[in-house]
């Protein structure tokens, strides 16, 4: 009897919030191995199937473990049908498309060559006839369905369009969650049912893990970066971070979010399982690790090997074990490796771009001729553009503020634009401003109507707009030392001036807000006020004359940035007794 094992190089758990741990992705290495040295001793037969053996001739080197399997598969079938390969290769492409392309995006596997034509038959499949169980929780994911009876039903919201990115961001995190708070056993049992009524229960208790591995996260994640908050980043260019309770599940994830954050390599590890009534220094905590261009993260575990119970991965993703005593000397060692091998600049985040266009360029045309280039993926990215100047007609939060939904425009046309996980309060853009804009293209579609919509990268205020505040500063400053100037520029405020910016700090304090910028008091106080006028140099001019008739304390915080204090009185204030206005109004030209 010929016993088959499948020893293949599982992605890892990098870059991403899904694939195999590095830990079980080791056990399940040290396993194979042992039962290759029994069937050896034992005179039995065991191939080992991997493209990465240096015997191996296969010209695609990038399968995944699932695509690997798939090969074997395939293989199988021309053996026992007596069909040519490419009729065997369409047979089983035919049955299994949609989960080895799933598979093979959830590893994260570059989306080229004979992946590229995995996923796309894949992804058709799925559009076409889903299997019962992704259907069901493609559902779970997207809102729950009405159904009727178990093998018809019908869906509340338009059926979701299936595309890479979908499955990378909705369904592989869920069915990965399973295995990472719960039992991986229940993902298996939704590809494995047949009727839809069982399914969909199944998938919203993968929607339900994937929530509590969210919060865990989350749990995570601010802890973390309360610790981070005491590190000096400057002297430790690795972050270390260490606790007791952590998930083991989970802080690989979480470990990218830091590394993608901070642009430097990031280390977590977890006591998680030693009792936590005695720490002792032989205590085990198991390690995820995450590093960026610049610093071969394996390189770096193997100049600290004599500090490690084990370790293992790549360049940037590995998995460690290291024991409560040697944790604190690991940090120092692997951060003088780090300050030895990383530069300031490999710590710069950047953001690669394809081509800088014309805001006219945008057009449902473009978009459509962008699609036809998916699936998009590794080794395949979505295209990225540059715009320069464009108008910020509109800028407004969307869920709780958690995202934020702009209007951009040059005078002639206008498109919607998201920048997720940003809210517009952290952006410091503000309607009117020109922008330049890093984004890609996509097509909304919503109630039958298809529009373009901009996925923001980044987003930061013109080149030009940031030389006409420079040179409003100057400008203040120069009129504050004497200089004339010209009743056009507007610098003198009157009562209604006064009046309007007391009572916004009043109501600003009031809603506990403590602090706030120059530019985003400007945005608020000429918003909706036809009747209003205040730039920068004349509100600059109000926060001294308020200090000075003590009716507002002014703290600057940083370069245009205030905190206030109202000064309560009985009286009124006589504005013309302020000796500022009286010098202002001897400057006019």
């Amino acid at each position: 009897n010929v016993k088959i094992g499948l020893l293949t190089n599982i992605a890892e758990d990098h870059l991403s919030e899904f694939g195999g741990s590095v830990e079980k992705y080791q056990e399940r290495k040290l396993i194979l191995e042992k039962m290759s040295e029994t069937f050896i001793a034992n005179n039995s037969c065991f191939d080992i199937i991997n493209p990465h053996r240096s015997d191996c001739n296969y010209s695609f080197k990038e399968l995944a473990g699932v695509g690997v399997v798939f090969k074997l598969i395939c293989a199988l079938e021309e053996r026992i049908s007596g069909k040519d390969r490419l009729s065997s290769t369409l047979n089983v492409l035919n049955s299994y498309a949609d989960l080895v392309a799933i598979g093979t995006i959830a590893d994260v596997m570059p989306i080229v060559d004979e992946n590229r034509i995995i996923v796309k038959y894949g992804l058709n499949m799925i559009n076409k006839s889903a299997r019962v169980g992704l259907t069901a929780l493609i559902d779970a994911s997207s809102g729950k369905p009405e159904y009727r009876k178990s093998d018809r039903f019908v869906h509340k919201k338009k059926k979701v369009k299936i595309t890479s990115s979908f499955i990378g961001f909705t369904l592989a995190p869920r069915i990965n969650a399973a295995g990472r708070v719960r039992s991986a056993t229940l993902a298996v049992e939704l590809f494995l049912a047949k009727e839809y009524d069982e399914a969909i229960k199944i998938a919203e208790m993968l929607c339900e893990a994937n929530r509590e591995r969210q919060t865990e996260e989350n749990s995570i994640m601010k802890e973390a970066y309360s610790k981070i908050e005491s590190i000096d980043l400057d002297t430790n260019p690795v972050i270390v971070l260490d606790a007791d309770d952590w998930h083991h599940g989970v802080i690989g994830i979480v470990c990218s979010r830091i590394t993608e954050k901070y642009c430097r390599p990031s280390i977590l590890v977890s006591f998680e399982g030693n009792d936590p009534q005695s720490s002792s220094e032989s205590d085990i905590g198991k390690g995820s690790g995450r590093s960026i261009k610049g610093l071969n993260l394996v390189d770096a575990l193997c100049h600290c090997q004599d500090l490690l119970v084990k370790f293992g991965g790549h360049e940037l993703a590995a998995g460690l074990s290291v024991t409560r005593g040697n944790l604190s000397e690991f940090r120092n060692k692997i951060n003088d490796f780090a300050r030895n091998n990383l530069t300031e600049d490999d710590m710069v985040p950047i953001i690669e771009t394809d081509l800088e266009i014309d805001f006219a360029d945008i057009s449902m045309s473009l978009a459509e001729e962008l699609q036809l280039l998916e699936p998009y993926g590794v080794g395949n990215p979505v295209p990225t553009f540059i715009v320069r100047g464009v108008n910020v007609n509109e800028i407004c939060g969307v869920s709780d503020n958690k995202h934020t939904k702009i209007t951009l425009g040059n005078g002639n046309t206008s498109h919607q634009a998201m920048y997720f996980s940003n809210s517009p309060d952290s952006l410091g853009i503000y309607n009117g401003d020109k922008v330049d804009v890093l984004f890609s293209i996509d097509i909304n579609e919503w109630q039958d109507r298809k529009n373009v919509q901009l996925i923001i990268k980044d987003i930061k205020v013109a080149i030009s707009k940031e030389e006409l505040n420079q040179k409003l500063r100057s400008r203040f400053d120069d009129i504050k030392h004497g200089a004339n100037f010209s009743e056009s520029e507007n610098v003198i405020p009157d009562r209604r001036d006064f009046v309007h910016v007391y009572k916004f700090i009043q109501n600003m304090l009031y809603q506990g807000q403590d602090s706030v910028s120059v530019k985003a008091l400007l945005a608020k106080l000429n918003n909706n006020h036809d009747d209003i006028s205040i730039n920068y140099i004349k509100l600059k001019f109000i926060f001294m004359v308020f200090i000075e008739m003590n009716l507002v304390t002014v703290n600057e915080l940083s370069d245009d940035r205030y905190s206030f204090e109202i000064k309560y009185s009985s009286s009124k204030a006589n504005l013309e007794k302020s000796s500022i206005l009286k010098r202002l109004r001897s400057q006019i030209r």
